[in-house]
């Protein structure tokens, strides 16, 4: 098998596509550049590329000569040239047949971009452009339309956020020293002599016992509750039951309670709560501090979405 043949596999060209020539050419800094001469068979005819158009063996009007840069080979850059052909159309008239083997007017191959898109999730557009050596914003103009095409297929839903509210522990008395987190962590999260100690804890009149079960009431009536009616009933209790207490720190909380008892009860309706938010923040903080910054709101929103969209990429690079 010639080069020629070699690369028409390797790129997987379909007929009348083909790889006319591969050479190398000495480029800047004493490197050399990989550079794919790619054509089509003589007297090949097109299918229209205007979307549902069935006119599948269109002639050749003129030809355009284009590049694209694509993945390395080894340590070498590699471009693609083509002389892409425009077709006649009966009914749409002249129109550009797109490459099989890249995206519209990106200047990059569909595998270089899947490759770039990719590496932007784990470096700084400036490290990666310096790498590839690229200018950054070729690349986050490739990045973005990813991005927004992602997106486009993805569907999102809103988002009530519900404050959490922890507990104070009583710091009065010995007893309860060294005690907190089993006052903190759930039931199911402790171990057998955990949960024994706590239950004996419990029957000592501690005022972080009463305000453990306290807290737990309130988090029953969220586990436990099926619709905003319910809870509505069920959430007042408590909250009474707290602001008669002598415990400022419960008073508190249920006067949290209450300022934000509106969105509490419509969680019941859309149970959907702020910790995935929380954890998304943490990553777009180190997003902003790995990149120094942004140029402009754009670039942030890509790389927000980028990182914690969980956009399904692989939709819309896959080849």
């Amino acid at each position: 098998m010639d080069t020629s043949h070699l690369f028409t596999a390797a790129l997987r060209l379909q007929s009348p596509w083909k790889v006319g020539s591969v050479d190398f050419r000495d480029a800047d800094g004493g490197r050399q550049e990989l550079h794919i001469m790619i054509g089509f068979e003589p007297g090949a005819r097109f299918h229209c590329p205007e979307t549902g158009c069935r006119e599948d063996a269109c002639p050749v009007h003129d030809r355009r000569e284009r590049v694209w840069r694509h993945l390395d080979f080894f340590r070498c850059k590699a471009f693609i040239h083509a002389v892409m052909p425009r077709v006649t159309c009966p009914e749409h008239g002249v129109r550009t047949v797109p490459a099989p083997w890249a995206g519209p007017g990106g200047g990059f191959t569909l595998l270089f971009e899947a490759w770039a898109v990719e590496m932007a999730r784990h470096l700084p557009a400036g490290t990666l452009a310096g790498q590839l050596d690229e200018t950054d914003t070729r690349l986050w103009r490739s990045v973005a339309r990813y991005v927004d095409e992602a997106r486009r297929l993805e569907g999102y839903m809103g988002v009530e956020a519900v404050d959490k509210a922890g507990k104070t522990e009583g710091r009065s008395d010995p007893l309860p020293k060294r005690t907190k987190y089993l006052w903190l962590r759930n039931g199911e999260s402790l171990t057998e002599l955990q949960v024994e100690t706590k239950r004996n804890l419990t029957g000592q009149r501690l005022k972080t016992g009463r305000a453990c079960r306290m807290r737990e009431v309130p988090q029953d009536i969220c586990t436990d509750s099926r619709t905003p009616s319910e809870a509505w009933v069920r959430l007042h209790r408590p909250c009474s039951w707290m602001m008669h207490s002598r415990l400022e720190p419960m008073k508190d909380f249920a006067r949290m309670i209450r300022r934000h008892f509106a969105e509490i009860v419509a969680y019941f309706g859309h149970p959907y709560a702020n910790a995935v938010l929380e954890g998304a923040d943490g990553v777009i903080r180190n997003v902003k501090r790995r990149a120094r910054g942004f140029r402009d709101m754009d670039h942030s929103a890509t790389m927000i979405y980028l990182t914690c969209g969980r956009l399904d990429l692989k939709a819309v690079t896959t080849t």
